[in-house]
Formats: C-alpha cells, sequence, structure tokens
C-alpha cells in the first residue's frame, strides 16, 4: 500500500511533464511551472496521508524527495 501512494504520485507528474511538453513545446516556462505546482500537489497529498498516518514522517520525507529529484529531472528534459 505504502508504495502505491508513491507509485501513483509519480505517474501522475510524468503525465502532467508528457502532457504540456507535447501542447506547449515551445513555453519552457509555463511547463516547469506547471511541474512546480504538480509536485506542491503531490507534496500535499504525501501530508495528508500523513496526517491519517498510513505512512510514516520518515517515509514521507523519503517520497518527497524522490519527487522533488524526479521533478528537477523533468524539467532538464
Amino acid at each position: 500500500m505504502k508504495n502505491k501512494i508513491y507509485i501513483r504520485l509519480k505517474e501522475s507528474l510524468v503525465l502532467t511533464a508528457k502532457n504540456f511538453k507535447e501542447l506547449y513545446p515551445t513555453d519552457k516556462p509555463l511547463v516547469n511551472q506547471t511541474l512546480n505546482d504538480s509536485l506542491n500537489s503531490c507534496i500535499s497529498c504525501i501530508d495528508y496521508e500523513v496526517l491519517k498516518e498510513r505512512i510514516s514522517e520518515k517515509r514521507a520525507q523519503q517520497y518527497i524527495k524522490w519527487l522533488t529529484d524526479l521533478t528537477c529531472k523533468l524539467h532538464a528534459e
């Protein structure tokens, strides 16, 4: 269950990046801002899962780091 949360959020970020890069191939600032907004939404989802005690704070920090690293990678692509 715990990894499903991360996998779902990761897929969401990758899909957002793919869609916006296809729709706006020349507007990199828009794509990057959208990715940042999506990351913030993912972090809110993770915080909610911690609040509901479905995942630990340590696991949440790990997921946030992974998703942040992924977002940085998606910016560079």
